[in-house]
């Protein structure tokens, strides 16, 4: 109970945070393609629900374009994001105080996501 409560502060905090701009007054528009997993919920009566490992969004606000991601689950996560572009690196958030990295891409970037866990990306 309190992992969960953890990330829903977590969640919260980016939203008050970095990415206040993005999230309260940006434009949402079509995020980069994201391959991961998939995480299966059983339903009561004998069916079951289909879910990606990895939530994302993308959103635009003063010229700057960001992706967020969001790994809901208790376990790790590594998703595949496909920049498209010709990037040869790109910046990673990854908390909700804005402290970046900046991390090797050629193309495409693979992101390691800790359990119930936020990363942003500066497109």
């Amino acid at each position: 109970q309190e992992e969960i409560l953890r990330f829903v502060r977590e969640l919260n905090d980016w939203r008050k945070g970095c990415l206040y701009g993005e999230l309260h007054f940006g434009r949402m528009i079509r995020p980069r393609p994201v391959v991961c997993g998939e995480h299966v919920e059983e339903i009561k009566y004998g069916g079951e629900h289909r879910f990606r490992s990895v939530q994302t969004a993308a959103y635009r606000y003063r010229g700057r374009e960001v992706q967020i991601l969001v790994n809901y689950l208790g376990t790790e996560q590594t998703p595949l994001i496909e920049l498209g572009g010709k990037e040869k690196s790109v910046t990673v958030i990854r908390d909700a105080g804005g402290s970046t990295q900046v991390l090797p891409a050629e193309g495409r970037l693979e992101l390691k996501l800790a359990p119930r866990s936020v990363a942003a990306i500066l497109l």
